[in-house]
C-alpha cells in the first residue's frame, strides 16, 4: 500500500511537472516579448500625481522641460505651502503601484527584473540605452510620455474645455471617432480609455 501511494505522488508530480514544462513562460508572449528577456532588467517609469495636481492648481498644461527643470516644484510649495514636505516626495498613484507590482511579478517569473522609478529621476539617457522603459500614464501626469505621441496615432491628453483626459485619434477611419471620452467618475463606474503601445 506504501509503494502504491508513492507511485501515485510520482505521477500527480510528474503531470504537474510536464504541465509546467508546456506553458509557455510569459517572457515569450506579446508584449513581454518584445520587452524582456531573461537575465535583463526593465525600467519602469510610474506617474507623478504631484505634477498632474500641480497642472490642475495652475489650469494649464506644463511640458517636459517644465517638469524635468523641477521649478515647478517651488512653485507648488509656494502656492500650497501647507505641503511643501510632501511635494518634494515622488508620489504616484494606487493604479500604478499595482500595475507596477503585476508587471514586476509577470517579468521576474520569466527570469527578468524591475526597475522601478520616478520620471523625477529619469533622463533623456535612460531611452538611449538598451534596456527596454515602461512608461506608466497619460503625459497629464507623467511628461515623459509626451516624448512617443508623435509616434502614436492614439495617445491620451488632457481637454482643458473638458477638464478631463480623453483619447485622441490622430488619424480617424471611416467610423471611427476623432475623440474617446470616458464616461467614468471616481469613484462612480463607466467607460474609461487606455493604450497600450510598443515603440521600438
Amino acid at each position: 500500500a506504501g509503494l502504491a501511494a508513492i507511485c501515485a505522488l510520482l505521477a500527480i508530480q510528474n503531470m504537474k511537472l510536464r504541465s509546467a514544462a508546456a506553458r509557455p513562460s510569459h517572457l515569450a508572449i506579446l508584449p513581454w516579448s518584445q520587452i524582456a528577456s531573461p537575465g535583463t532588467t526593465v525600467t519602469l517609469v510610474a506617474a507623478d500625481v504631484n505634477f498632474a495636481f500641480y497642472k490642475s492648481l495652475v489650469h494649464a498644461d506644463q511640458s517636459l522641460p517644465v517638469y524635468t527643470s523641477q521649478r515647478w516644484l517651488d512653485d507648488l510649495a509656494t502656492r500650497v505651502p501647507s505641503i511643501v514636505d510632501l511635494s518634494r516626495m515622488p508620489f504616484t498613484s494606487i493604479a500604478d503601484a499595482a500595475i507596477s507590482a503585476r508587471i514586476g511579478s509577470v517579468l521576474e517569473s520569466g527570469g527578468s527584473s524591475i526597475s522601478v522609478r520616478s520620471g523625477r529621476t529619469v533622463q533623456i539617457g535612460d531611452f538611449k540605452s538598451d534596456r527596454s522603459v515602461i512608461l506608466l500614464g497619460s503625459s497629464y501626469s507623467n511628461p515623459w510620455v509626451a516624448l512617443l505621441n508623435d509616434h502614436l496615432n492614439f495617445h491620451v491628453e488632457y481637454d482643458p474645455v473638458l477638464e478631463k483626459q480623453v483619447c485622441k485619434n490622430a488619424s480617424p477611419r471611416p467610423g471611427e471617432s476623432a475623440v474617446y471620452v470616458g464616461t467614468a467618475h471616481t469613484p462612480m463606474p463607466g467607460v474609461a480609455y487606455g493604450i497600450i503601445s510598443l515603440v521600438p
